[in-house]
C-alpha cells in the first residue's frame, strides 16, 4: 500500500510540474516567441537523442545477449535485420491509416436524400397552399373585364 500510496502521489506531483510548465511555456510563448521556438526545438534535439541513446542501448544489450548466448552454446535467436523492422513499422502504420480512413468514412453523410426530401416537402406544401390559397377574383376584376 504504501508503494501504491507513494507512487501515487509522485504521478500527481509530476501532473502538477507539467502543468506548470505549460503554463510558464504559454506565457514564454507570448512574452518571447523567438525563445519559445529556440527552446522547443532544444526539447526536441533532446527527444532525438534521448531516443537515439535508447536505441543505442537496446543494440548494446541485443550484441551481448548473442555473445551470451553464443558463449553458453545455445541456439542464436532469429535476428531480424533492420529492413523487417522497417517493413513491419510500415505495415502497422498502413493498417492504422486504414483504420482512419474507415473512420471517415463512416463519419461521411449522405446529404442527397435529405436535400430531396426537403425539396419534395416543399413542393407539397406550395402545391396545397398554391390550391387552397390560390387567387381570389374580385367582383372589380370581373366589372373591368366585361368593358
Amino acid at each position: 500500500r504504501a508503494k501504491r500510496r507513494a507512487g501515487r502521489s509522485a504521478a500527481i506531483e509530476k501532473i502538477r510540474q507539467d502543468r506548470e510548465q505549460e503554463k510558464e511555456l504559454e506565457a514564454l510563448k507570448k512574452e518571447d516567441p523567438v525563445a519559445y521556438k529556440q527552446l522547443m526545438k532544444e526539447r526536441e534535439e533532446a527527444e532525438k537523442s534521448f531516443e537515439e541513446l535508447k536505441k543505442r542501448r537496446r543494440l548494446i544489450a541485443a550484441a551481448e545477449e548473442r555473445k551470451r548466448r553464443k558463449e553458453l552454446g545455445l541456439p542464436e535467436l532469429e535476428a531480424t535485420s533492420e529492413e523487417e523492422e522497417e517493413a513491419r513499422r510500415q505495415k502497422r502504420i498502413e493498417e492504422r491509416l486504414e483504420v482512419i480512413r474507415e473512420a471517415k468514412k463512416k463519419e461521411r453523410v449522405n446529404w442527397l436524400p435529405y436535400v430531396l426530401g426537403g425539396l419534395f416537402v416543399a413542393y407539397i406544401f406550395f402545391n396545397v397552399l398554391n390550391v387552397f390559397g390560390g387567387k381570389k377574383k374580385d367582383d372589380n376584376d370581373e366589372d373591368d373585364k366585361d368593358d
